[in-house]
């Protein structure tokens, strides 16, 4: 089963239907839009990692917020020392 399948039976399932009732959500025509696997494979990945990392992102948000705030704080101390 490849990503499109997956992402179909999913928006299947989210509207009411079977997994598998292509004939509502297929695969091929209404997700992939004709393009190969190698097209959407990598994007697929890169979402699922995306939305599995929140907590990451966070830390990281967070991390970057604090070197903002230290490097002010360094060129106000040395603004200081220059006078």
């Amino acid at each position: 089963m490849n990503a499109n399948e997956v992402m179909a039976n999913v928006a299947l399932e989210l509207t009411g239907h079977w997994k598998g009732e292509y004939a509502i959500v297929e695969p091929h025509d209404h997700l992939n839009m004709s393009q190969s696997t190698n097209d959407a494979y990598p994007t697929a990945l890169k979402v699922a990692i995306l939305r599995s990392n929140d907590e990451l992102v966070a830390v990281l948000t967070e991390l970057a917020q604090l070197t903002r705030l230290d490097r002010s704080v360094y060129k106000r101390k040395a603004s200081k020392r220059n006078r």
